[in-house]
């Protein structure tokens, strides 16, 4: 076998020539060659080279000192490198990588629910509650892959989860060690050796590190799965079909979580949650501001006169009002309240704690104000073109000043709602308060031109 000293373009048309090269490392090899950097055409080889001889394509032999001796048995070549050149990280094709066997989990399982290794729903409300699902797979993999942490970073999520599950996640350690993006979806990183890679925020760790990128396009949602390991070299390609199948069962979960959501707490026309969903998180968030020693506020909105537009136009005229309407609210909500309709005109909010009084009335203020005038462009049942002058009216209780429980803060809130209608509508007001406690009338909007 002859021994060469390679250049990095001999290298690169090596590597395209060993069998087992699969072909979105061809393609990448491919690309190296044509490409004027030489650091970017070396740095690909010599990660490939990393991960042909983890897969046993490639072996290296002891060498003089100073360099590294690999031996291509296919092409019966072996050449040297310098031993000088470290590769912080390698890009896996998951297309490479052995899925687990039967004894894959035979030992480890207890990481998971058995459940969750056979890819299998065990129940329905499972799903329902994405944060569950996530803190599962966050206990599990450690125990299944020995492993110091597994946790998962969000990037994009739908709307209603962003704030939930972005919260009170740990820092990334790949964005702390490394300048170049995460991977996309589908794509695995792996950083064999953490030691001695300077770190942003000056702490340094050991041991090494498995990223995957996970997504669907339908919800639109994506993330990166970080998986932790104390001791250097600890993924090789087993451990790596073993974590592939594990991200990608939490994919699937997670996009099945999403949709269920969608179908079964949204309101079918004005996509805002529904009755159930809003009733729900009302009473999860008593019991987060019961514990915290917190306020959190209910709002009923009604919108004023609405049996008028069924009428004057017809049931599409009234849907359309209802979809105008909810868009105006949603767009002036904070990021962790609920809106929700709860019922024919009626929609509901949950103003979520932390919350002042005075918060709770400039958010409530604000509500009226976003919808207070708004003119919807329709058709009149004769076909004739029309705008829709709508306004809403609102009634707003406090937990704990007016009720500790859902019945009793919704008791008070249609108290206020009724005060409101009473008091002219377009306004909004408390009930049992002092009147001047009510929220000011909205102007008559100006007419253009």
């Amino acid at each position: 076998m002859r021994l060469e000293q390679a250049t990095v373009e001999e290298l690169l048309r090596l590597l395209l020539s060993v069998p087992g090269v699969s072909t979105s490392e061809s393609v990448r090899l491919q690309g190296a060659l044509e490409s004027p950097d030489p650091g970017h055409q070396a740095a690909l080889a010599f990660e490939l080279i990393e991960t042909l001889i983890e897969r046993g394509l490639l072996r290296e032999r002891a060498a003089r000192a100073g360099s590294r001796r690999i031996e291509d048995l296919w092409n019966h070549r072996s050449f040297l490198i310098p031993s000088s050149v470290k590769v912080p990280y390698r890009r896996i094709d998951p297309g490479t990588l052995p899925p687990p066997g039967p004894s894959s989990f035979r030992y480890r399982g207890r990481g998971f629910p058995a459940s969750w290794i056979r890819g299998e729903i065990e129940d329905i409300g499972a799903l329902l509650d994405p944060r569950e699902m996530l803190a599962q797979f966050e206990r599990g993999i450690p125990k299944v892959l020995a492993l110091a942490s597994g946790v998962f970073h969000p990037r994009e999520l739908p709307l209603d989860w962003a704030p939930v599950l972005v919260e009170e996640r740990p820092p990334g350690i790949w964005e702390d060690h490394f300048d170049v993006p995460g991977p996309d979806a589908g794509e695995i990183y792996v950083a064999k050796d953490l030691s001695g890679i300077p770190s942003r925020s000056g702490r340094s760790r050991e041991g090494s590190l498995l990223v995957m990128g996970i997504a669907e396009r339908d919800p639109d949602w994506s993330a990166s799965v970080e998986l932790h390991s104390p001791r250097p070299g600890a993924f090789g390609p087993e451990r790596q079909g073993i974590a592939l199948f594990l991200i990608q069962l939490l994919e699937r979960r997670l996009t099945a979580s999403f949709r269920l959501q969608a179908m079964v707490f949204r309101d079918v026309l004005t996509q805002v949650y529904n009755r159930s969903y809003f009733e729900d998180q009302v009473e999860r968030e008593i019991r987060l501001a019961e514990r915290q020693k917190a306020a959190l506020g209910l709002c009923i909105i009604d919108i004023d006169d609405f049996r008028d537009f069924n009428t004057e136009f017809g049931y599409a005229g009234g849907d359309a009002v209802l979809k105008e309407v909810a868009d105006r609210l949603r767009t002036s909500l904070r990021s962790t309240d609920t809106l929700a309709r709860y019922g024919g005109d009626e929609f509901a909010v949950l103003l979520a704690p932390a919350l002042s009084p005075e918060e709770a009335q400039s958010i409530a203020e604000r509500l009226r104000d976003a919808v207070g005038g708004i003119r919807v462009p329709m058709e009149t049942l004769d076909k004739t073109p029309a705008q829709a002058k709508v306004n809403v009216s609102i009634g707003l209780s406090l937990f704990p000043q007016d009720g500790k429980t859902m019945k009793d803060l919704w008791n008070a809130a249609n108290r206020g709602l009724l005060r409101a209608k009473a008091e002219g509508k377009n306004r909004w007001s408390i009930a049992e308060r002092e009147p001047a406690r009510k929220g000011r009338k909205s102007p008559e909007p100006q007419e253009n031109g």
